[in-house]
């Protein structure tokens, strides 16, 4: 199950070679706590 992070921040500026060096925002995904994750088929899209 994908939960959305409750606090919403502003990015519009992070666009191609703002930080200078070609760096971009980019989605990531991230994983905590004890076990194992694996992540398959991941496919990025809106959420709703």
């Amino acid at each position: 199950m994908w939960t959305k992070y409750p606090v919403q921040m502003e990015v519009s500026g992070y666009h191609h070679n703002v930080a200078g060096k070609f760096l971009a925002l980019k989605p990531a995904l991230y994983a905590a706590g004890d076990g194992q994750v694996e992540f398959r088929n991941f496919r990025y899209r809106a959420l709703d």
